[in-house]
């Protein structure tokens, strides 16, 4: 009788799917060992809803990566595989960013990968589906994805997106993905203070059951209303929608006591400059692929009129970096799409 009551109870708690459709995509590259995880983890989420299609590339895997997601597409009419081998030439086509080794900057191909995915995502064909998840496929490990039913039957509050806490598996308290983290006691990353940022990483802790307003963030996985992304792409770079956002963030935030001290920080990395060169000025054969058209101590405007100096980093010095979530999250902000989250109970497990 026992037995009948727990399978009548789970039953009904399946039943009661997330109202919608979602469309997940993610992206991945010598990740077999993950796979079999990710296989349970993505058709996991879609089952939350009422319907759901996914969305895969990969690319220049050398593992069995490739071969293991057409078995899976094969399987699963829901699931679409881009698979592709592309020369170190073809990847610098969408890299103007170059490492000092004059190979791509890895953060555009990725950007170039989610733009691939999301392009299918947001294809009218598609039209009706009322989230948008992007996910990472390199979790071997399980975890509790079903939190992500939390949002929708625990939680009543606006939101543009909800991104995960990702933690790894040595500290499950401790925020693992603090490149994209920006939060308002850190808004800036190394892109604007510079490398002085790599030195003093904040340590971000979230604490347990609740939902922390952010300025961006992903943490393994986001979660997005489909309608709060229309327009936005991914870019490893700093592009215009980062800097239209960045500009605003400036103009409101400069003097306000909220964030003295990060613009302190901004201030101080400024004085150490030896010159600071406007974009738009240059000639974009000379720094296009050119890993030594400038170095760490200069900064770098994109506009003449523009309040905003952005910073190399991170072995590129002939375009200015950052993690490709931000300029995504930039566009959303700008379209007054900016009601960002970080589930504390979303909790991705990095290896």
């Amino acid at each position: 009788m026992l037995a009948l009551l727990i399978m009548f109870l789970m039953t009904s708690y399946s039943l009661c799917k997330i109202p919608g459709k979602v469309t997940i995509c993610s992206i991945g590259k010598n990740v077999e060992k993950a796979i079999p995880n990710s296989i349970r983890t993505i058709e996991g989420i879609g089952g939350l809803f009422e319907d759901y299609r996914v969305f895969i590339y990969e690319n220049n895997s050398v593992d069995n990566s490739a071969a293991m997601l057409k078995e899976w597409a094969d399987k699963n009419d829901k699931v679409t595989v881009i698979s592709e081998w592309l020369s170190n030439e073809e990847l610098k086509k969408h890299s103007i960013a170059t490492c000092w080794d004059l190979a791509p900057f890895r953060v555009c191909i990725l950007a170039m990968a989610r733009n691939i995915v999301l392009k299918l995502a947001m294809s009218h064909e598609f039209d009706e589906y009322e989230y948008y998840i992007m996910t990472e496929m390199d979790f071997a490990i399980p975890w509790n994805y079903r939190a992500i039913e939390d949002i929708f039957h625990k939680y009543n509050f606006e939101w543009d997106a909800i991104l995960a806490n990702g933690v790894t598996k040595n500290d499950l308290s401790l925020t693992y993905d603090t490149y994209t983290y920006r939060d308002h006691q850190h808004p800036f990353g190394p892109e604007v203070i510079g490398e002085q940022w790599w030195f003093n990483i904040p340590k971000t802790r979230v604490t347990k059951n609740s939902m922390v307003p952010v300025i961006s963030a992903f943490g393994g996985l986001g979660i997005y209303k489909r309608k709060s992304i229309k327009g936005c792409y991914y870019s490893g770079v700093v592009n215009e929608e980062m800097n239209i956002y960045m500009e605003n963030f400036f103009k409101i935030y400069k003097n306000s006591d909220r964030y003295a001290n990060a613009f302190d920080q901004y201030q101080k990395s400024l004085s150490k400059l030896n010159k600071i060169y406007v974009l738009e000025d240059i000639d974009e054969s000379k720094y296009k692929n050119n890993p030594d058209c400038f170095n760490y101590n200069v900064g770098i405007k994109l506009k003449k009129n523009s309040e905003v100096v952005w910073r190399f980093q991170s072995g590129i010095t002939n375009y200015p970096v950052l993690c490709d979530h931000h300029p995504f999250h930039a566009a959303m902000a700008n379209r007054g799409h900016d009601k960002f989250y970080v589930y504390s109970e979303l909790r991705p497990i990095y290896g």
